[in-house]
């Protein structure tokens, strides 16, 4: 969920020489609950570790079906404790009912100097019934920080020990007599001393005092370079489990979507206004499904980027559904054979995404191996939609799924898949019909007619 973060701390873990006084702690984040022990155990393989110390179930995701799940794994030893979290203020009164009802361990929640919801009920409750508190977003991503430092720091902080607003609001955060520990985030090493090396004068509480001890030397000297030698292909190991989740989580509609495949492909086929209108009605709500379901739920949370891709996908199925409804479509073109043979281009990459072989090669289907997501595929079905009907308005609706075909060729190079060039070749062969077949019509137009 967190990018490579797994990985890199498997690998930091490594060089340290696996030491005995880590405390693990991760998150189950998946929506199906049945497939949340096979999350956990590939989380605990690539951490190294034999065990977790903590496990969360992330935003309260399905925690009906989890909690007892890790109960059941606390019982039989395979991890000490149970927690829950939530983010940016939200689900508190679920939160509340769970602390009270249910016997956790742990809970994470957003603290710090401007979002201090949790001071009226969740952390009085968590002192009452001996919960420990994880505090996330203590410098609200950096922009807390970013709206103190217009401000000078109070001549008062020294009293404390802070000269600096990162120090300021970490210490009131820990401070709290509820709170255990404070999660910063940070990219930096000096960030991650800095805290450590400040001695706390008049600290209000021992656990603070405690936090805010000096670190040793030879604690300093154990800090390694945690970035492993090929970043990028801890990325793809991770993309790849991600693929393998999603299509596990949504199994069997990868299989509907190839069957939809083969209907957009006699649709298209057969041609005319009416199965063009129906064919950009089906795409659109495709558009829609994968911008909601992998780019907004899956991919954002490991990619920044993504959230982008999500806004991009639904524009691009706004457009198909309103040229679905308003569009002009004109008499199929003379040259509709060829357009028709160029589509099974895009078509042969959407049976890609499924190995028909699998079935015979492997004892039993897997779900999660034997399909990939359907964002190439649904690129490729629209470049191939768009050469074969005839529409006039096609060109609003080209450069979005053909960048896209750009974006995933770049992503599957990376991933060092065999079939990465398919979907650059298709979305050029595809902008290159539509210039030839827009130069044609111009130079039509400009000819003077042939006097008889």
């Amino acid at each position: 969920m967190y990018g490579s973060a797994q990985e890199v701390i498997g690998y930091g873990l490594a060089r340290l020489g696996r030491p005995a006084d880590v405390f693990s702690a991760d998150k189950v984040w998946i929506s199906d609950g049945d497939q949340g022990r096979t999350q956990m155990d590939t989380s605990r393989r690539l951490w190294g570790v034999p065990r977790f110390d903590l496990m969360q179930v992330h935003n309260l995701l399905s925690w009906e079906v989890h909690l007892p799940t890790l109960f059941a794994m606390k019982a039989a030893g395979q991890l000490r404790y149970v927690g829950i979290t939530t983010s940016h203020g939200r689900r508190h009164g679920d939160m509340e009912r769970i602390m009270a009802s249910q016997p956790i361990d742990f809970v994470q929640l957003t603290y710090n100097l401007v979002d201090r919801e949790v001071e009226q009920r969740l952390l009085p409750l968590a002192l009452e019934r001996g919960i420990a508190v994880l505090v996330n977003r203590p410098f609200q991503q950096g922009a807390l920080l970013d709206r103190l430092a217009r401000r000078p720091l109070p001549a008062w902080a020294a009293e404390i020990d802070c000269t600096s607003w990162a120090q300021f609001a970490l210490k009131f955060v820990i401070s709290h007599p509820a709170v255990t520990c404070a999660i910063p985030a940070t990219t930096r090493v000096d960030h991650v001393r800095e805290p450590r090396r400040r001695r706390p004068v008049g600290c209000p509480t021992r656990r603070c005092a405690h936090a805010w001890s000096p670190s040793s030397r030879d604690a300093d000297e154990r800090v390694v370079d945690l970035q492993p030698a090929r970043p990028v292909a801890v990325f793809v190991a991770h993309l790849h489990q991600l693929f393998e989740l999603h299509n596990r989580e949504w199994w069997p509609l990868p299989l509907f979507a190839l069957a939809l495949g083969a209907v957009l492909f006699v649709l298209a086929w057969r041609g005319g206004e009416r199965a063009g209108r129906a064919l950009l009605l089906v795409l659109a709500a495709c558009w829609l499904w994968v911008a909601s379901a992998w780019h907004a739920q899956r991919y954002a949370p490991i990619n920044w980027v993504a959230e982008y891709f999500a806004w991009a996908w639904g524009v691009q199925a706004v457009l198909l559904g309103l040229v679905a409804w308003q569009g002009r479509f004109d008499a199929a073109p003379a040259a509709a054979l060829l357009r028709r043979a160029v589509w099974l281009i895009p078509a042969g990459g959407r049976m890609g995404d499924l190995p028909l072989l699998a079935p015979l090669l492997e004892p039993r289907l897997d779900p999660g191996r034997t399909v990939r997501h359907g964002a190439r595929s649904t690129a490729l079905a629209t470049l191939g939609v768009l050469l074969t009907i005839k529409l006039r308005q096609a060109g609003w609706l080209f450069p979005i799924p053909a960048a896209w075909c750009l974006i995933s060729g770049a992503t599957l190079s990376a991933m060092d898949a065999p079939e990465f060039w398919i979907a650059p070749l298709a979305s050029l062969l595809a902008v290159g019909l539509v210039l030839a077949d827009r130069l044609r019509r111009q130079t039509r137009t400009q000819c003077p007619p042939r006097v008889a």
